[in-house]
């Protein structure tokens, strides 16, 4: 989903479905981080992420 980041007036793209949270899950934003880091082709940049909370 595309959306707008008021804060740096950028297009963005928004995943809008939430990950699974077990321990043994990597979180999407530090498996981004290692692509990055090791300078693999062809990924969307990463910017930011977040763990969304659920209390029932």
């Amino acid at each position: 989903m595309l959306a707008y980041d008021i804060e740096t007036k950028d297009a963005v793209f928004l995943k809008d479905y939430l990950r699974v949270d077990v321990d043994r899950m990597e979180k999407e934003g530090e498996i981004y981080a290692l692509l990055e880091s090791n300078r693999v082709p062809n990924i969307a940049p990463f910017r930011r992420g977040m763990t969304t909370i659920c209390i029932r």
